[in-house]
């Protein structure tokens, strides 16, 4: 069954963003890198979003997967705060199976969110998630994600 939130934004339409260059997309929640290195880069931005921009960072996030074939994702969640259950509940029923199927999404290192509540209900997700989504590893520094997503196959 639809939910508001997809009838106000059709799988085939996203919001006015900016592109900084080729493999590159940026709105009001997120900003999103096709990273050389061989993986996407997620880095949230602090503040409010909508879930308009939530899901346009999120399909561009799994466009850059599909474009990329590592399966690949180094997520920034440090100035994040925390997802709502709308949220959450997009991207666990919606966004990931899609994410996994068509851009092979496998491994997703965290930095996490310097808030406590964001990073509970972080932990909230990947365990409602992970018999049967990517590996998650939760990483303190950057070299550390990029050490360990370079280590996947």
């Amino acid at each position: 069954m639809p939910t508001s939130y997809d009838t106000l934004l059709p799988s085939n339409s996203l919001p006015p963003y900016t592109a900084s260059r080729h493999g590159a997309y940026s709105n009001a929640a997120g900003t999103v890198v096709d990273d050389p290195a061989g993986f996407v880069r997620l880095r949230w931005h602090a503040g409010e979003r909508t879930m308009v921009n939530l899901r346009a960072t999120f399909e561009q996030v799994l466009r850059m997967l599909v474009r990329q074939g590592t399966g690949k994702v180094l997520i920034d969640r440090r100035l994040l705060h925390a997802m709502s259950e709308e949220e959450q509940q997009w991207i666990t029923t919606q966004w990931l199976p899609r994410a996994m199927a068509e851009g092979g999404y496998r491994y997703a290192a965290w930095l996490p969110s310097r808030n406590v509540m964001t990073r509970l209900a972080a932990q909230q997700v990947v365990a409602r998630v992970a018999s049967r989504g990517p590996v998650y590893r939760l990483c303190e520094t950057e070299a550390e994600a990029i050490a360990w997503l370079s280590s996947q196959p």
